[in-house]
């Protein structure tokens, strides 16, 4: 039992590892896009929201092992899978970023390319879903030892 836990454990910290790197290199690449507002210096706000972002990728990580019954529910491919992990990162990005703009947190540039419809930066938009998806990619490929 405690080795099934420590390798629980080890599996969701690795996935939040590689979560973090990801959402950390694109908060840094989007940087140009962005003005600050309310928002704390950059820097600290940026690290803040991949630590958010990463937070985000285990949370549906746990609720699809919830759903599946299964915590390595990776190991299997599943096309249902991916298009709940789209459509959940679509519509949290969409909420975040409205909430962002209205409570004026930050700002875009005019060079942030915009959602028509939803008003919103296509950057944020694509982020939460498209990094979710590669984290899950990579887990699913690199730490394979943990289906055993």
């Amino acid at each position: 039992m405690h080795i099934r836990i420590s390798n629980k454990i080890g599996f969701s910290a690795r996935i939040f590892g590689v979560a973090w790197v990801l959402n950390l290199f694109w908060e840094f690449a989007e940087r140009p896009l962005y003005v600050a507002g309310t928002l704390s210096p950059f820097s600290w706000g940026w690290i803040r929201a991949a630590t958010w972002d990463a937070g985000y990728v285990i949370i549906v990580y746990l609720v699809l092992a919830i759903l599946h019954g299964d915590f390595y529910w990776l190991r299997r491919k599943n096309v249902w899978d991916l298009g709940l992990i789209i459509l959940v990162g679509f519509a949290t990005a969409t909420v975040v970023e409205q909430q962002a703009l209205a409570s004026g947190k930050w700002f875009y540039t005019s060079l942030m390319p915009i959602v028509p419809i939803l008003k919103i930066g296509l950057a944020p938009f694509i982020q939460l879903p498209f990094l979710a998806f590669l984290t899950y990619w990579f887990a699913r490929s690199r730490f394979s030892e943990y289906f055993e």
